[in-house]
């Protein structure tokens, strides 16, 4: 549970990082609204809840993913925000791999001329790499300068079937047989490359682990071998840089 809502984990993932990775998300963004951000992209929002606990006056959230999923997450949203919460969320439809986010995010009345938060939590491990690429092309045109990026990505050892680490087998094994397999992974080197390729700095890691001792220092050690999980913050920097 996080601030009173029930985080589950999709089937086979490590539970704790589910949870982790969503009180780091939370840290980011209460740093954000402090700061006077006030959009929020949500990148594969799918069924997360980030925009019904950080209802804020002003602030404005994005939920961009596929229209089935939107439908069926709307269903339940609609009946429990009303009036101004409800209108604080926009829906925009979008498919990675084939649509174009720029003009998805603006239709949807978001600007570019301020500064956002996008969480891309729990999706760059089920892209492909042209896809993460290509998202992240759209973000440096749509991201004004000292907007931040949240994400989570897995080793490539898991991609590859090399993986040591009996958690990463189990999980792989299990999003295959759901028909959704992973496709994607990095490691810290190159998520950081192409982060900076793209106009972002990358400012904060965290794998499973670290994430643990950072806001869980009375619970046991996760067991080893949930390090290839891992997420990052990267601040957009100026344009003119790239």
């Amino acid at each position: 549970m996080v601030d009173g809502v029930w985080i589950t984990a999709p089937a086979g993932l490590p539970n704790d990082f589910v949870v982790l990775r969503v009180r780091y998300l939370d840290d980011v963004l209460d740093r954000a609204f402090a700061d006077g951000i006030d959009q929020i992209v949500l990148l594969g929002a799918g069924f997360d809840t980030t925009s019904l606990r950080h209802q804020r006056a002003g602030a404005t959230f994005f939920e961009v993913d596929v229209p089935s999923t939107q439908h069926d997450k709307r269903c339940t949203t609609d009946t429990l925000l009303v009036g101004e919460k409800q209108s604080a969320i926009n829906w925009v439809p979008c498919d990675f791999e084939k649509d174009r986010l720029p003009e998805r995010l603006k239709a949807g009345r978001f600007d570019p001329a301020r500064r956002c938060v996008v969480a891309w939590i729990g999706v760059t491990m089920f892209l492909s790499k042209d896809a993460i690429t290509a998202t992240l092309t759209d973000m440096a045109t749509v991201c004004a300068p000292g907007s931040t990026i949240v994400l989570d990505y897995i080793d490539p050892d898991v991609i590859s079937g090399s993986t040591t680490s009996p958690s990463a087998q189990r999980v792989a094994k299990t999003v295959a047989s759901n028909g959704e397999p992973y496709r994607t992974g990095y490691t810290t080197t190159d998520i950081n490359a192409a982060l900076t390729d793209h106009g972002f700095i990358p400012d904060d890691h965290a794998a499973a682990t670290a994430l643990q001792q950072r806001y869980c220092h009375t619970r046991a050690p996760l067991p080893a071998g949930h390090d290839w999980l891992r997420a990052l913050t990267a601040v957009r920097n100026a344009r003119d840089t790239m």
